[in-house]
C-alpha cells in the first residue's frame, strides 16, 4: 500500500470513474435497459467532453483492453455511435469536433495507463459496493478523481 502510494503521489492524471450495476439497472428499468457499454459510454464521455473542452483539446485517444472478439465489436460499436450522434445532453456537433480513435490492446501488452486503471478501478468498485468498510486504496486514489466545476469524474449508476 505504502509503494501504491508512492508511486501514483508522483504521477499527475486525472480520474473518470462509471460504475454501473448491472442487476439494478436491469431490475429498475427492465426490457428499457441500455446496453451497458453505451450507457457506460455515454456517462464517461459527458464528462471527458466537458473536460476536453475546458482544456481547449481536441485530441485524445482511447485505450481499452480486449475482452474478445465479440465484446471488443460491441465495444467499438458503442464508441462510434456515442461520437457520431452524441448523447441527450451533448449533440453530435460536439462529439464531432474531437479527435479520438479507439484503440484494443491485449492485456498481455502491459500498458502502463491500463495497469494504473485497473489499480484504480478495484478499489472504487469496492468503495461504491461496501461505502462502509474500510478502503486504504480507495482513499490514495480518490484525490485523483475529477472535480473542478460544474462535472464531477465520478458517476454510479442508478
Amino acid at each position: 500500500m505504502t509503494d501504491m502510494s508512492s508511486l501514483l503521489k508522483g504521477l499527475k492524471f486525472h480520474l473518470f470513474i462509471v460504475g454501473i450495476d448491472k442487476s439494478k439497472h436491469k431490475t429498475r428499468y427492465a426490457e428499457k435497459a441500455q446496453n451497458p457499454y453505451e450507457l457506460g459510454f455515454t456517462f464517461l464521455f459527458e464528462r471527458l467532453l466537458y473536460f476536453l473542452e475546458m482544456k481547449n483539446e481536441v485530441q485524445m485517444p482511447v485505450v481499452a483492453e480486449s475482452r474478445g472478439r465479440n465484446e471488443d465489436i460491441e465495444l467499438e460499436a458503442a464508441f462510434y455511435k456515442l461520437l457520431n450522434k452524441g448523447t441527450y445532453y451533448n449533440g453530435a456537433s460536439r462529439f464531432n469536433k474531437l479527435s479520438c480513435r479507439l484503440i484494443f490492446c491485449d492485456k498481455k501488452q502491459n500498458i502502463t495507463g491500463l495497469q494504473l486503471a485497473d489499480l484504480c478501478a478495484h478499489p472504487s468498485a469496492r468503495h461504491v459496493l461496501k461505502p462502509e468498510q474500510p478502503n486504504q486504496a480507495y482513499e490514495i486514489i480518490k484525490s485523483f478523481i475529477f472535480d473542478e466545476g460544474v462535472v464531477k469524474g465520478w458517476k454510479i449508476f442508478p
